[in-house]
């Protein structure tokens, strides 16, 4: 019997493992908002993406301050709108890290309702993804690039 249970905890740790080296080799991190207590969470390659320690705790208006001055607007304006509206988001933008470097970032953004069934439900969460683009060559002073939100 020990080893029945321990064989769904084994896949499960082998999944964990999988996706984490997932992440780390394509450079895609991920995040969650839950708006009731404004808790901000980051997956440890989005700890990466911003050359932060893993036991660094994110707040929002933190978060947000990581842009560059020129992405800062657009990213704050595609969250709003994903909370207000439902609206998912798709941008290419730049960010500082704390160690100072600029990067460009593809961030994605999308709302969950209170109810899988109701979806006029209030958004209760935001998640979304964010992948370092460093492996791309992008001219250093090119304005961020914006794209259409995404339509369910």
């Amino acid at each position: 019997r020990g080893g029945r249970r321990s064989a769904p905890r084994r896949r499960a740790q082998r999944l964990q493992d999988l996706l984490a080296n997932t992440a780390r080799m394509t450079n895609v991190g991920g995040w969650s908002l839950e708006l009731a207590n404004r808790q901000l969470m980051w997956t440890p390659q989005t700890h990466r993406i911003h050359e932060l320690p893993e036991d660094f705790v994110p707040t929002v208006d933190g978060a947000i301050d990581f842009y560059t001055e020129e992405s800062r607007s657009i990213i704050s304006a595609a969250v709003a709108t994903a909370i207000e509206d439902g609206e998912s988001y798709d941008l290419e933008l730049q960010i500082r890290t704390a160690k100072g470097n600029v990067r460009w970032v593809h961030t994605m953004g999308t709302a969950e309702s209170g109810s899988t069934l109701d979806a006029s439900s209030p958004c209760q969460r935001t998640l979304g993804a964010i992948l370092n683009r460093r492996a791309v060559s992008i001219l250093p002073n090119l304005a961020p690039r914006v794209r259409l939100p995404i339509r369910r």
